[in-house]
């Protein structure tokens, strides 16, 4: 069944409409997992920057503390709604994006929760930490890779 929707003296078929709408959400996730991707990148920023032999104080700063903890809270809330809005309109979805993603999202909590509860931790915190920040990186990398060319 098809019906005619009158919107503004054009004529749109709702499945148009319907593909139109989709297109739209397809559209904001994608660019919610981008900027989730950047904003990962940024929290990473101080290590990235010692790793290529970086040892200007001023520019290391940029990337600790304060900014890495607000970069590392807006990756873990644009990255959840990037996966609800997955799940809830693209349900249809590759089980290989979805397990991935899941993965890294859980990753990304518990850099979250190392962070937090670093006082009960003590002084293995860091260690762990960077565990859950070095399993981060190759579950990303396959998140990625699964959803540009996995297919549905």
């Amino acid at each position: 069944q098809v019906y005619l929707l009158y919107n503004k003296g054009k004529a749109e078929t709702k499945r148009q409409k319907e593909g139109c709408r989709k297109g739209r959400v397809t559209m904001i996730v994608h660019w919610l997992g981008w900027i989730s991707v950047i904003l990962m990148v940024l929290s990473f920023g101080a290590w990235l920057l010692r790793k290529t032999g970086c040892r200007e104080k001023k520019l290391l700063q940029q990337f600790r503390g304060k900014r890495h903890h607000q970069w590392g809270e807006g990756m873990l809330l644009v990255a959840l709604i990037h996966g609800v809005l997955s799940i809830l309109f693209f349900h249809h979805l590759c089980k290989k994006k979805v397990l991935t993603g899941i993965l890294v999202f859980l990753a990304a909590f518990c850099l979250k929760m190392t962070a937090e509860k670093r006082k009960q931790l003590g002084g293995k915190w860091l260690q762990y930490h960077r565990i859950a920040a070095v399993a981060l990186l190759p579950l990303l990398a396959l998140h990625v890779l699964f959803s540009l060319f996995g297919g549905r």
